[in-house]
Formats: structure tokens, sequence, C-alpha cells
């Protein structure tokens, strides 16, 4: 049962490391984990089953709702739980190619 732990905790830790980035279903709010100015909320991701597996914390700096889906980045682990904050209050952004940058005319 100890391996199996080292797993899930090193797993999620690995997650955070990566700046992974996923959707997440705000389940509910736990203000009482909140700092000044911020929102914290339980959520699950695309791997994670009610009631059954780890959850995710959102520390949001935006009120969120329940069933809301949220794009984030995971920036910390918290033993089994994953830590992430919504995508546009990371600061990262993302940017495609142009296939053909210069068009010939």
């Amino acid at each position: 049962m100890l391996l199996q732990q080292e797993i899930a905790f090193k797993h999620v830790a690995d997650m955070a490391k990566a700046n992974r980035r996923l959707e997440v279903l705000v389940d509910a709010p736990v203000e009482a984990r909140a700092k000044k100015g911020e929102h914290v909320y339980t959520g699950r991701a695309w791997f994670q089953a009610p009631q059954v597996d780890s959850s995710t914390i959102i520390r949001s700096k935006r009120e969120l709702s329940p069933g809301e889906l949220v794009m984030c980045e995971a920036v910390d682990s918290a033993e089994y739980d994953l830590v992430v904050k919504p995508d546009d209050e990371t600061g990262r952004s993302i940017s495609l190619p142009l296939a053909n940058a210069r068009h010939k005319h």
C-alpha cells in the first residue's frame, strides 16, 4: 500500500512540475482554504472519479461556479491532490505557428 501511495504522490507531483494543462470540472467551493483575495474550489479532471479518486484543488482570483469547465495549469501538488490555477491567471499564452507565414502572390 505504501508503494501505491508513493506512485500516486509522484504522479501528481510530476504533473505539477511539468505545468500540465487540463480541463477541470468545478465541484464545490472550499473557502476555508482560501487566502485573502483568492477563491478555492474542489474539482475533477478527466482521470478523477467522484468519491473514489483524489481531487483537484483550484485556486482562482475570480469566482467560479460548480459545473463550470475551466482550462487550468497544474502549479503544485498536495499529497494525492493536484493544485491548479485557471490558464488566464497563470500568464501562459498559446501561440500557434502559421503554416505559410509568407504567401507568394
